[in-house]
């Protein structure tokens, strides 16, 4: 196996259902991602709310590969009355230096999530780069997120 958990090149052999629970393990990770920030949002900003996207489509090289269907990643936004603040748009699974990448389009940035955790780890690791604020791999915090949300009221 190699660092994103999916066999070697060299392997002839790929083994379905450990790209399924893969693929389950990062539609969940992106779900308690969403239940984060609601509960952030609740906390700290209560006029504000999380308002589902059309979810994104997943289907990359290694679920074609397996013969697996797309699957649909979870994409939501947060909203103030009718005005849209913040979407969080799920990238892909397989990304070179994480497992998994979110992106956020905030009013001064544009953080890239990146899920930083082994395939599989018991909880995510999500770390932030923006190149605009110059923030490479900080851990996504709720202070973190606190201040992209005042920016983006402001």
């Amino acid at each position: 196996m190699n660092a994103f958990g999916l066999p070697d090149l060299d392997e002839d052999v790929i083994d379905v259902a450990h790209i399924e629970r893969l693929v389950d393990d990062w539609i969940e990770r992106l779900q308690a991602l969403r239940s984060q920030v609601v509960g952030w949002l609740a906390a700290d900003f209560p006029s504000l709310r999380v308002v589902d996207r059309a979810p994104v489509p997943l289907h990359q090289a290694p679920m074609r590969r397996a013969g697996l269907p797309p699957r649909d990643m979870p994409a939501f936004e947060i909203h103030g009355g009718e005005r849209r603040i913040m979407p969080f748009l799920p990238k892909g699974l397989w990304i070179i230096g994480g497992n998994g990448r979110v992106d956020v389009i905030a009013r001064d940035a544009a953080p890239t999530l990146v899920d930083r955790s082994e395939p599989l780890a018991p909880q995510a690791d999500w770390r932030i780069y923006d190149s605009r604020l110059h923030v490479r791999g900080a851990p996504w915090t709720r202070e973190y997120f606190d201040d992209l949300i005042r920016k983006a009221v402001a």
